[in-house]
């Protein structure tokens, strides 16, 4: 823990003064104007801290007047760490000339009973992430994590400002720990905030309407874009381009090379296809409104099925990215389903095993999912599907799915008709495909700097003042356009040359 902590130090200073430097090209540009109040907390020896400190330092080049808020709260389960953490943040402010604002504090801060649920929401949320699972989370974690939430909330609620006095609010992270009870409150009161979240290998997600990580973006961008559907050209030049990036996936050579793809899936035709997202993946958290958890949507759609039904086949798949250390979950989805699975009644394919989730939705009648991109990729390849969670999937239909009654007339709609092998409309692949565009293409900053690849920071040397992506992800937050957006209006001038 101790060289993890040296190391992360030494990267962050390393960071800070290479950043120092290149941001000296920006001096005689000054097109942001913009005031903007930059929150950063200990974050578990993670990047996050310093890329923002990264992010506001050119941010502050490009004019933007730039106050910092430091919290010394991070995680609950590094507290210590937190006060380390807490000491070198201060010190790489000070090489970056990033000033830490001196706010008046109110003599004490009331917690109403709105903001008490959402911290508890927080907390909860917190605690999967932590426990990277929800059926081990009990309310031991989750009060744990509620009082360090809580001393965070009412530090930050303490100070005498008006967050809507700012241009923009930016930070990292959003749905977990200090930062995630900071984006209720901050959307509660109407604030700008944009955020962003770590990915994957050599890239970053970002938003400038909210959370990152559940591509808030996402939505506005599509009802600003879904007019161009009309154009044919634009239209089908955004259906190919999903179905590349599907077909990419199927054969193992996108960018998260998630999938096993050796053999082909040569059984039975699937009635219904369950596809698993990771439960303490950040964009899964508080997603389930009308269950209580994805273990409880997922027992509770199986014992329907079986019991309501005659279904030949039904197939669970386990989101192939756990058959990885670093997304691995605790939760026990074998256990959940054993009686099913025992009576044969259900068939669990295991992250690991050797197939293809796509290969398993050539043979897929209907797609019943939680929240993941393969419900839009089954959309696009004409498979119709059923989704209980609130995501940003919902924006195609404008209509959130409000009870379990709901849910299960909706299932049992799509279950009487499977054998009538429905396809999906064209208008809805093509929506389908805008919105798969928009977050599978378009919404990755591809940087060198991405926080998965921090440990080659130090190696990078001057490269920064290469990394155009960066560049127009600062700008997207001075002028509010997603970067998507800009991404898609590449894609969309093309088609229209």
């Amino acid at each position: 823990m101790i060289k993890q902590l040296l190391l992360s130090v030494l990267r962050s200073v390393f960071m800070c003064i290479n950043t120092l430097r290149v941001s000296s090209r920006f001096n005689q540009i000054n097109d942001g104007d913009k005031k903007i109040l930059v929150i950063i907390t200990p974050w578990r020896l993670s990047p996050v801290p310093y890329f923002t400190m990264i992010i506001a330092k050119l941010l502050q080049a490009k004019g933007g007047r730039v106050e910092v808020f430091l919290s010394k709260y991070g995680y609950p389960d590094s507290k210590i760490n937190s006060r380390v953490e807490f000491f070198f943040i201060r010190i790489c402010l000070r090489i970056l000339k990033l000033n830490i604002a001196n706010y008046k504090k109110l003599d004490s801060v009331e917690i109403n009973s709105g903001q008490l649920n959402n911290i508890n929401d927080v907390a909860k949320n917190t605690a999967i992430w932590l426990k990277r699972g929800e059926q081990n989370v009990n309310i031991k974690d989750i009060d744990e994590v509620a009082d360090q939430i809580s001393k965070f909330y009412v530090e930050f609620k303490s100070l005498a400002f008006d967050v809507n006095s700012y241009d923009k609010v930016f930070y990292g992270g959003g749905v977990t720990g200090p930062t995630g009870i900071i984006l209720k409150s901050l959307l509660t009161d109407h604030a700008k905030v944009s955020t962003f979240d770590s990915a994957p290998g050599k890239c970053i997600i970002t938003s400038v309407n909210g959370a990152a990580c559940k591509l808030h973006d996402l939505p506005i961008v599509f009802n600003k874009y879904k007019i161009l559907l009309e154009d044919e050209g634009v239209k089908q030049r955004l259906i190919d381009l999903a179905s590349d990036e599907i077909e990419s996936r199927f054969n193992g050579n996108d960018r998260f090379c998630y999938q096993n793809s050796k053999h082909k899936y040569e059984g039975d035709e699937i009635d219904i296809l369950f596809p698993l997202n990771s439960s303490w993946d950040a964009s899964a958290l508080g997603t389930h409104k009308i269950f209580s958890s994805s273990s409880d949507w997922l027992l509770s759609s199986i014992k329907y099925v079986v019991e309501n039904h005659n279904v030949a086949k039904i197939v669970v798949r386990q989101h192939p990215a756990e058959r990885y250390s670093w997304q691995k979950s605790s939760d026990n989805i074998e256990k959940l389903l054993s009686e099913y699975i025992n009576s044969n009644k259900v068939v669990f394919v295991k992250a690991d095993d050797d197939i293809s989730s796509y290969d398993l939705l050539k043979k897929t009648s209907l797609v019943v999912y939680g929240n993941s991109t393969i419900g839009l990729e089954s959309l696009i390849q004409n498979i119709p599907v059923l989704s209980a969670a609130n995501s940003y999937h919902n924006v195609m239909t404008g209509h959130y799915i409000s009870s379990k009654e709901e849910y299960f007339t909706k299932l049992d709609f799509l279950l009487n008709n499977i054998k009538v092998k429905k396809t999906v409309d064209k208008q809805s692949v093509a929506e389908a495909s805008l919105l798969y565009v928009l977050g599978q293409k378009c919404n990755w900053v591809d940087t060198l700097y991405g926080l998965s690849n921090w440990r080659a920071w130090p190696k990078l040397g001057g490269k920064l003042s290469n990394e155009d992506n960066i560049y127009s992800f600062v700008d997207s937050i001075l002028t509010g356009v997603p970067f998507c957006d800009k991404q898609l209006s590449k894609i969309v001038g093309k088609a229209n040359d």
